[in-house]
């Protein structure tokens, strides 16, 4: 599938980026061009997803960090 948009050269922040929905977003944003940055609460969770998204051809970072609310 290929979006409409041209996202070469911008960074986005996709917390949940790992799996499911959130992996869905990450790999559109990363599929128009985008720069992505993928979280999860776990680390070593996120190594498959860098790497498929890496195949894109963008940046892709990923780091560990819990954003709920207590």
């Amino acid at each position: 599938m290929s979006l409409a948009i041209d996202l070469k050269g911008k960074k986005t922040l996709i917390t949940g980026g790992r799996k499911g929905i959130g992996f869905a977003i990450s790999r559109g944003f990363a599929n128009a061009g985008s720069s992505i940055v993928i979280t999860s609460r776990e680390i070593n969770e996120l190594k498959d997803a860098k790497e498929q998204l890496g195949n894109f051809g963008v940046d892709v970072f990923a780091y560990a960090l819990d954003v709920k609310i207590r």
